[in-house]
C-alpha cells in the first residue's frame, strides 16, 4: 500500500513488530450507509422525495462525522501508551497500551490443556464430559480489531 518510492525504500529490510492491544473505544464507525430509497417502494412522489432527503441528510452527517474524527485523529494525544488507529473500512479506534508483542514470543504453539473441553468430540458417539467445564470465552470482534498504525 505504499505509493511513495522513497517511503517504500525506507521500509525495505525493516522488521515488522506485531503488537496486541485491546480496543478501548470506537471513535468513529465507518459502517456502510443504508440503501438509498427506491421509487418502487413508495406510494407517492412526496413520500419518495422525503425518503431521499432523509437519506441525503444522513449521508451528509456521516461525512461530517468522519471529517471531524479525522481532524481529532491528527491532534490525538493518548494516555499511558494509548494510540489511535484505523481499520480497513476507515473506522477509527482508541487502542490501549500494548499487552503483548512479537518480541515476547519465542515458541508459539497451539496446545490444549487436560482441563479444557475440546471444541468438537472425537467421534459422533462421544459424550460431553459430566462436569460443566467450559473453555474461556474468546474475545469478541468488539474487543479486538485488525488496525493499521502505519503513517
Amino acid at each position: 500500500g505504499v505509493e511513495d518510492p522513497q517511503a517504500a525504500l525506507r521500509l525495505i529490510g525493516k522488521t515488522a513488530l506485531l503488537e496486541f492491544r485491546r480496543v478501548a473505544r470506537e471513535l468513529y464507525n465507518a459502517g456502510a450507509l443504508p440503501p438509498q430509497a427506491q421509487r418502487k417502494n413508495y406510494d407517492s412522489d412526496e413520500d419518495y422525495n422525503a425518503a431521499v432527503e432523509r437519506w441525503n441528510a444522513y449521508k451528509a452527517q456521516q461525512e461530517k462525522n468522519k471529517a471531524e474524527a479525522a481532524e481529532q485523529l491528527k491532534n490525538f494525544k493518548g494516555e499511558d501508551g494509548q494510540i489511535a488507529a484505523t481499520d480497513d473500512n476507515g473506522s477509527i479506534f482508541l487502542l490501549d497500551k500494548v499487552l503483548l508483542t512479537g518480541n515476547e514470543l519465542s515458541n508459539a504453539a497451539r496446545t490444549m490443556t487436560s482441563s479444557a473441553v475440546p471444541p468438537f468430540p472425537s467421534s459422533s458417539t462421544a459424550k460431553a464430559p459430566s462436569s460443566s467445564i467450559r473453555p474461556p470465552r474468546p474475545p469478541s470482534a468488539r474487543d479486538w480489531r485488525w488496525c493499521s498504525t502505519a503513517p
